[in-house]
């Protein structure tokens, strides 16, 4: 297990290091350029940024999905938790899809942005909850 957690932890800091060096490569190319020439080429800037942050959630969204299958064979009561997790997930993300507005791209912003609003409304919800129902119990 030890292995692992350094490869993890090695895989971490290169991932980090990369996109530390494409935040670089941003601001290099931004610096050198002038104010019209910025307005124009812009898109072209910060492109590999988007690729690579693109990449970075694809990455992040299929492993905590996979990542715990090994654990669910071993101990199926828990699986319950994870599938309810993501049925929970893809409920918000369904909701936010017919929320949105727009087409291509606007429409995408708008789901991201509706999901975001609607997991920090259930963070919220959650919290305030779980303290009315302490208070409660403790009494």
């Amino acid at each position: 297990m030890w292995k692992a957690n350094k490869l993890i932890n090695i895989l971490l800091w290169v991932l980090a290091g990369l996109s530390v060096l494409l935040c670089v490569y941003v601001f290099v190319r931004c610096a050198g350029m002038d104010e019209a020439s910025q307005k124009e080429d812009m898109l072209g800037v910060i492109s590999p940024l988007f690729l690579w942050m693109y990449a970075l959630i694809g990455v992040t969204a299929l492993l905590s999905v996979f990542l715990p299958v090994p654990h669910v064979v071993e101990n199926p009561k828990s699986g319950k938790g994870v599938l309810i997790g993501i049925a929970g997930f893809l409920a918000v993300i369904g909701l936010a899809y017919i929320i949105a507005s727009g087409e291509g791209e606007l429409k995408f912003a708008g789901i991201n942005l509706i999901a975001i609003y609607l997991m920090l409304g259930g963070t919220v919800l959650s919290l305030i909850v779980s303290s009315i129902y302490n208070f409660i119990k403790s009494k």
